[in-house]
């Protein structure tokens, strides 16, 4: 999870946050992959008349 800026990695019992800057650049890029691919999902769904 992203929290103020950092990224967490979290458990029902435990949190870390990551402190190595490479892993979190993986992070920011996943992350922005995901939502480009949700728009682009959304996208579709709405010419096709929102199924």
């Amino acid at each position: 999870m992203r929290r103020s800026g950092e990224w967490w990695l979290t458990t029902p019992v435990l949190s870390l946050r990551v402190d190595d800057p490479v892993f979190a650049g993986d992070l920011d890029r996943y992350a922005a992959d995901l939502a480009d691919a949700q728009q682009a999902i959304a996208a579709l769904r709405s010419a096709r008349g929102g199924s």
